[in-house]
């Protein structure tokens, strides 16, 4: 009777039961356990996988039979004896995955007799290499790798084949060998299916009849170092892809999966695909997981899983992507598979420009004209930032603006929006929707809109009517007040007086009332925002030919004026700081200056006792105003001037000057106020201006500034008939004459003690008559009329 054995102590590394050769033998025996009893059994289909240590891992459909081989010599199908050379145990140290030189070559002896006993390679025997992983050294296998073995030489008896491990992911492995004798069978490369019964494995012996080598199943053994450093998902060894197709691998990794790590760039719409082709030998691989680590909370190499088609990161977030193969089926062993492959990554713009803040639409400044509007876009991304309004979750856009200076306050309308200052490194949420009566013109200011959101930004103010000269606003008339005015959003323009309120700058003009010189313009800030320190300047002229100076400025308190044109139309500039920029009212007030004479139009008259008769003039120039013209050398312009009026009688040739005191400058003019010709020099000591026509003139009269009293003596000069020999006067006998030397002319030839310069002369004519033959003396009698006065 044939005899059978099984010991607990064999190891295949198969994940499938082998099934045994059939005999002509009825019955059919194991030896079980280490005491040597046999036990009979009528079928292998009562066995149990757990009495076979190496086949625990495996389900097998039916298993009818396990025969070991005969002892050499025997009639076989199968070779007669399959061994370790030398009946060695094949252990080996450690092989680094990746790197072939390190991987062991295996040997084994093959006898069949009559085939490879003779010297040279036997006929019909083909060998393999069979490896399976293992999580422990004397575990289950799994993932079965089959390697070809070829023959390497002849030992005498033995012909020796030879095959080489390759390329091992890492892990722990056993491996045995079988080989095949029938030609119908060969390549003999399914040991553990139909083919076990045309070969033989290691050691694969009755212990009952072949005793001297019967052995137990003995397994060779191997670790492999894993070498792929993306393996496990770190941050430091995964990876790194770029937008683009990257060729990669997932060869020495444990499981056949590996780690890639991928920075978002834009991050709105990214797309990530694997594929073998173009160039890849991994069959269908797979992606297992992307998981994100976002930039504003990193978390390392874990997160939540995104999936491969991932909308609206942030650009700097990283994707950690596992992806290779595991190969299996439900329920049974999962093995992994090596190659190459390829992973697309697409990571596109959404195409919307203001989608984050750092690109926020930067608008213009919000000037007082015009408004700052924005809209949301369905195609954003939701911005965590908004936190205060609506939803996070929600699209959201950026728009940026900052306030022109001269906006003193605005408003925000609309909705589903929130506003923001600062930065976008440093935002500050000042409030959601409708926002009224904003005054910090400084800021830069952010909104974020969002889903089905948009707003306005509008200056509270409008530039005001009387922003330019042109549409100057016209004071009361004899004084008032204007109530409610503004210079917010008016433009700037040059206050030379007060160069630092000429930001915000309207216009005024005012005509003064006749009999009126001086005016008070006083400004008061009023309402919400009101001016706190208004600058004022007058001008004389036009808008197109402002005189400047012209009667005055004022950089802050009331502006007072004095010596304005009665009937005179001025123009008020007023101005202010951006920053002081605000509401008013506006008053002007007029006043008399209190100098009667102060106008040409209301000069005093002078009136004379007689011909050259000096009379004494008295006045003063406090308070009286100069005037808009030089007066020759007098600069009437530049100091106080009163005014006179004067008449050269018939007959006469001008005026005396005399005993002037208080510093007097005296003008002399014909014609009228409107169109003064002056005659002569500037009078300003005792002087005779004797080229004047008989009428009235206009005498202008100035000192020193502020004004002060002031006197002097003024004659007309009418030269007597018989001024001068010509037109000497004719007497008569005993008949007298009355006459004067009073504004007489000095004559060219002193005598009596008068000189050419001080004296007066008048000439008289007496003609002897034809008759008087006898007397020869003429007596000529003067009688003073009035005491003789310095003339």
């Amino acid at each position: 009777m044939r005899k059978f054995l099984l010991g607990f102590t064999i190891f295949v590394c198969s994940l499938s039961i082998v099934s045994g050769k059939s005999v002509n033998n009825p019955k059919k025996y194991f030896y079980i356990g280490a005491d040597g009893s046999r036990t009979a059994v009528e079928s292998i289909k009562l066995w149990k996988i757990t009495d076979f240590p190496f086949l625990s891992a495996i389900t097998i459909p039916a298993i009818q039979s396990s025969i070991l081989a005969p002892c050499p010599g025997s009639p076989s199908p199968a070779p007669d004896h399959v061994r370790w050379p030398a009946l060695a145990i094949q252990s080996f140290g450690t092989a680094d995955c990746g790197n072939n030189i390190t991987f062991p070559s295996i040997s084994i002896e093959v006898l069949e007799n009559g085939v490879t006993d003779p010297p040279g390679q036997g006929a019909n025997v083909d060998c393999i290499i069979y490896v399976g992983r293992v999580p422990s050294f004397g575990a289950g296998w799994e993932c079965v790798t089959i390697f070809d073995m070829a023959y390497s030489g002849d030992n005498g008896i033995y012909d020796v084949y030879t095959g080489s491990l390759q390329n091992l992911p890492p892990g722990l492995y056993e491996f045995t060998c079988a080989c095949g004798a029938d030609a119908s069978n060969i390549p003999f490369d399914d040991p553990t299916g139909a083919d076990y019964e045309y070969g033989n494995w290691v050691y694969d012996y009755d212990p009952v009849d072949c005793p001297g080598l019967a052995s137990a199943f003995t397994n060779g053994q191997l670790t492999v170092t894993a070498t792929a450093n993306n393996d496990d998902c770190s941050d430091a060894n995964a990876v790194v892809v770029t937008e683009t197709t990257n060729f990669v691998n997932n060869n020495c990794s444990v499981d056949g999966k590996v780690w890639f790590k991928y920075v978002v760039t834009n991050g709105d719409d990214i797309t990530i695909s694997i594929a073998q082709t173009p160039g890849g030998t991994l069959v269908m691989p797979q992606i297992y997981q992307v998981l994100l680590n976002p930039l504003s909370a990193p978390v390392g190499c874990a997160g939540v899983d995104v999936g491969t088609s991932i909308e609206c990161l942030k650009p700097g977030d990283i994707l950690y992507i596992e992806a290779g193969k595991e190969d299996g089926v439900a329920g049974g062993e999962v093995c992994p598979v090596f190659g190459s492959f390829n992973i697309t990554i697409m990571d596109n713009d959404n195409g919307v420009s203001n989608d984050v803040c750092s690109t926020a639409t930067p608008l213009t400044d919000l000037l007082c004209t015009g408004s700052k509007t924005g809209s949301d876009n369905a195609l954003a991304c939701p911005d965590p930032v908004e936190s205060d309004c609506g939803s996070d979750t929600a699209p959201g856009v950026w728009y940026t603006f900052d306030i022109d200076p001269s906006v003193v306050q605005f408003s925000f309308t609309g909705s589903n929006f929130e506003v923001f200052t600062g930065s976008c490194a440093s935002l500050t949420s000042i409030g959601c929707n409708a926002m009224p009566n904003i005054t910090n013109n400084t800021a830069t200011y952010f909104v974020l809109v969002f889903s089905g959101g948009s707003f306005t930004a509008t200056s509270d103010f409008t530039v005001p009517s009387n922003d330019d000269c042109s549409g100057a606003t016209a004071l009361p008339t004899g004084g008032g007040t204007l109530s409610a005015q503004s210079n917010i959003c008016a433009n700037g323009e040059p206050m030379s007086a007060c160069s630092t309120q000429d930001d915000n700058v309207v216009w005024y003009t005012f005509t003064v009332p006749a009999g009126m010189e001086n005016a008070t313009i006083t400004v008061t800030g009023s309402g919400t925002n009101a001016i706190s320190n208004a600058a004022m300047t007058a001008y004389s002229g036009t808008c197109a030919g402002l005189i400047v100076p012209a009667v005055g400025s004022a950089c802050s308190g009331p502006l007072d004026l004095e010596c304005l044109t009665p009937g005179t139309t001025y123009i008020l500039q007023l101005g202010s700081s951006q920053a002081d920029a605000g509401t008013f009212d506006i008053n002007i007030t007029y006043a008399d200056n209190g100098v009667a004479n102060d106008l040409c139009v209301n000069a005093e008259v002078i009136s004379f006792s007689a011909n050259c008769d000096f009379q004494t003039v008295s006045g003063t120039t406090l308070n009286a105003c100069p005037e808009t013209f030089t007066g020759s050398a007098c600069n009437l312009d530049n100091f106080p001037t009163v005014w006179y009026t004067a008449t050269v009688p018939a007959g006469g040739i001008g005026f005396g000057f005399s005993a002037l005191t208080g510093s007097p400058s005296i003008n002399i003019f014909s014609g009228s106020c409107a169109a003064l010709v002056q005659q002569g020099g500037c009078i300003t000591s005792t002087t005779d201006v004797t080229s004047l026509s008989p009428g009235m003139y206009l005498i202008g009269v100035r000192n020193t500034d502020p004004g002060t009293a002031f006197s002097f003596d003024i004659k007309t000069i009418v030269p007597p008939a018989n001024d001068l020999c010509a037109s000497a006067a004719t007497l008569a006998d005993n008949v007298a004459a009355n006459g004067t030397t009073a504004c007489a002319t000095p004559f060219s030839t002193s005598y009596c003690g008068l000189n050419t310069t001080n004296s007066h002369t008048v000439f008289y004519r007496y003609t002897v008559p034809a008759a008087n033959t006898t007397n020869t003396n003429l007596e000529i009698t003067i009688t003073l009329i009035q005491p003789l006065q310095e003339l």
